[in-house]
């Protein structure tokens, strides 16, 4: 598996896991001095580990990290008028190429732009142009799937922040709470058709499930002591806003280098 590993298996997948079993890790760490082992045989059931969190984690973060503007992706929203990413002799020269290529005219129907957008990167991949585009769009994976694993990570450290407040009869109660009410969404979802704006929902139930999770295991460990954590939170707090950020940014550069180089062919 690891012998063909690409840029997105890298950016997309190994990265992000990584990121994501470390902020898991961390109250560990910090609290009881629990590393993981240094050998060879730990780094690649690490690198697994890695992969392994990275697809389950890209999985969630597509349908719960916006990828929208205003409910726009940045492909549609730059070919308006009123947008100041290309200037309008630009857009017109691609709006009549899209046309001649495509069939598609994306100046009176900007329904029909995700599927010309979509088009464009077809046809740079087949012409073997895409390298370019392709880094762009492994950046952006890559700060949104750090954007995701920080954020569960800042719930997971903030659930250990209240475990004073818990005996570890309630850290059991809660705990077998938590991974009940996961199950269910996780039978609930897999059966029904999600609706649009149903991520939403995905989202308040895994930072819920972060904060119960990490408040259990905390006082079912006998955790007392916050100060050190409470500085990973607002760490991890900041990585995430800033790694959403950056993943915004380079949707937007992701999606204007796809129409410039498709000019270019």
């Amino acid at each position: 598996m690891i012998e063909r590993l690409n840029f997105y298996d890298l950016y997309g997948y190994l990265i992000p896991g990584a990121v994501l079993i470390g902020v898991i890790w961390l109250p560990f760490a910090v609290a009881f001095g629990w590393y993981p082992p240094a050998d060879f045989g730990g780094a690649v059931l690490a690198l697994i580990g890695a992969y392994v969190a990275g697809h389950i984690l890209q999985a969630i973060a597509t349908n719960v990290v916006p990828s929208t503007v205003d409910g726009q992706y940045p492909s549609v929203r730059m070919l308006d008028d009123d947008d100041e990413t290309f200037t309008p002799a630009f857009k017109k020269l691609l709006a009549d190429r899209i046309t001649a290529k495509f069939g598609v005219d994306v100046k009176t129907q900007r329904e029909a732009r995700d599927v010309a957008f979509l088009q464009c990167r077809a046809a740079l991949i087949a012409s073997k142009a895409a390298a370019y585009v392709e880094q762009f769009q492994g950046m952006y994976v890559l700060m949104r799937g750090i954007a995701a694993s920080a954020a569960i990570g800042c719930a997971f450290t903030l659930g250990w922040l209240w475990s004073p407040f818990l005996d570890r009869c309630l850290a059991s109660i809660a705990a077998m709470t938590v991974v009940t009410s996961a199950a269910l969404l996780a039978v609930i979802w897999r059966h029904r058709i999600p609706k649009k704006g149903d991520e939403r929902y995905v989202y308040i139930a895994l930072i819920l499930a972060g904060v119960a999770a990490g408040g259990s295991l905390a006082a079912m460990h006998g955790y007392r002591a916050q100060s050190p954590l409470s500085a990973a939170a607002i760490l991890e707090l900041l990585s995430a806003l800033w790694a959403f950020g950056a993943y915004r940014a380079f949707g937007q550069k992701f999606a204007a280098t796809v129409y410039r180089d498709f000019m270019s062919l």
